[in-house]
């Protein structure tokens, strides 16, 4: 039986009773080998952490992740709400509608979260969002206090420290209107804003509180100083870098903080919006923004054009050694989404994945850096496909890609290229050009 799971706004008993009627008629019609159920968005709960992510009905006790097909009629200022739950949907494989939704800007705390977590950068502090007395009732699950912040604020405003349930009811309470998250509180000896322009770091502050207060923000009455880029971690740059990427950023302020009792870092937030021209540092904020735009003014995107099949080098396993001189014919698959490479042995063990590239056990591969996702074979079954970022040499330019790893040794090529590749790469498909296929497999010592 094949399950529809319908949300809508629907805050007001008006409004759930005529979306119950809906659904119920539509039920009607599909027959009895479909399931029509309702829920309100408002209903809905969001938890994140390093390793979970939820989106669950707190009534009727289920998860989106239940319904073979997720539909949202209208969304009506529910945008933070839609776009996390087209993540969640992505990630899961779940189909869903309209798809417009997964491109709406994550001008949110939370909903960037989500997008952040499928990206593939997990490292959150546990946080919860949506119906108010399931957050309460969680909240025991955070110690004696958590961090409950405004879904859309900024410079430290509406974030608060509570101890109790109550005290987040009368903060709810006062402030109508506004969406908290609630958040763990990390122990910290200050955080990081590391300003990220045109996907290079620019600049590294270090804030920390001057008060009793829990926040380190400039503008609550923090201190601030200028780290150099050379003295901040690798990683910290690196998952500041790659979140403005994932979400297209090309001006981020991105907050990290240090957990002063084990030393791992957090990301807070991602913000599309930081003071440039105001706050700490504004003249060497402004010179390296000016930097930024001289670069853009430079800038410009060469537009490349593939033919139907590709020679490919493998140049590594990003993060891993370089691979030497390995080369595939890739076929050009403008009908995929995504792409694929030929690997076996493929085995996931205590969070390592370990493989034999193009099914060579000299090429044997072990990593922690790798996303997995659901994916529907032509039978209409579903199986998990590991991914990991390569980089290659196609056309004498170099590209660093996520592609999933799939035996493919019956197959004709062993590597497809997808639509997402292309649209990210500005590259066209010239199905004019052509190849001879013979000689190229002849010249790689290989057989059609």
């Amino acid at each position: 039986m094949k399950k529809i799971l319908l949300l809508t706004p629907s805050k007001t008993s008006t409004a759930r009773e005529k979306a119950e009627l809906f659904a119920s008629n539509v039920a009607e019609c599909l027959g009895p080998n479909f399931s029509v159920e309702f829920s309100g968005i408002s209903d809905l709960f969001f938890e994140l952490s390093q390793n979970k992510i939820a989106i669950y009905d707190v009534n009727k006790k289920f998860d989106l992740r239940d319904f073979d097909l997720v539909v949202m009629r209208h969304i009506s200022g529910m945008a933070a709400e839609a776009h996390a739950i087209a993540a969640y949907c992505d990630f899961f494989n779940i189909r869903y509608t309209d798809e417009y939704l997964n491109r709406l800007l994550p001008d949110n705390k939370m909903s960037t979260q989500f997008a952040l977590w499928v990206g593939g950068i997990k490292k959150w502090p546990h946080s919860f969002y949506g119906e108010l007395n399931e957050m309460k009732r969680r909240f025991i699950e955070f110690g004696d206090r958590a961090i409950l912040k405004d879904n859309e604020g900024s410079k430290g405003r509406l974030n608060f420290l509570v101890r109790s349930p109550e005290e987040i009811q009368k903060i709810h309470d006062d402030n109508p209107g506004i969406n908290f998250i609630l958040q763990e509180f990390i122990p910290n000896e200050g955080d990081l804003r590391i300003l990220v322009f045109g996907g290079e770091a620019a600049m590294a502050i270090n804030r920390k509180s001057n008060t009793k207060s829990h926040l380190n923000n400039t503008s609550q009455g923090g201190s601030a100083k200028i780290l150099s880029l050379d003295s901040v971690s690798k990683d910290i740059l690196e998952i500041s870098k790659k979140a403005a990427e994932i979400i297209k950023l090309q001006v981020a302020g991105v907050d990290v903080m240090i957990d002063s009792r084990s030393g791992e870092i957090y990301l807070l937030e991602v913000n599309n919006a930081p003071q440039v021209s105001s706050g700490s540092f504004v003249d060497m904020k402004t010179k390296k923004y000016a930097d930024f735009l001289s670069r853009e003014c430079d800038h410009y995107k060469k537009e490349t054009i593939f033919s139907a099949f590709e020679t490919v080098k493998f140049l590594e396993v990003v993060n891993q050694k370089p691979l030497g001189d390995i080369e595939v014919i890739a076929k050009i698959d403008t009908g995929a989404f995504s792409g694929v490479i030929h690997a076996d042995n493929i085995c996931e063990k205590n969070g390592i994945l370990s493989f034999n590239l193009a099914g060579d056990k000299q090429m044997h591969f072990e990593t922690q850096d790798y996303l997995t996702r659901k994916v529907k074979n032509t039978h209409g079954g579903s199986k998990t496909r590991y991914l990991v970022k390569f980089k290659i040499l196609i056309e004498g330019r170099e590209f660093e890609a996520l592609f999933g790893l799939d035996d493919r040794s019956k197959m004709k090529f062993k590597m497809l290229i997808g639509r997402a590749f292309l649209i990210k790469n500005n590259i066209l498909v010239d199905s004019r050009r052509k190849i001879n296929l013979d000689e190229e497999w002849k010249l790689m010592g290989e057989k059609q």
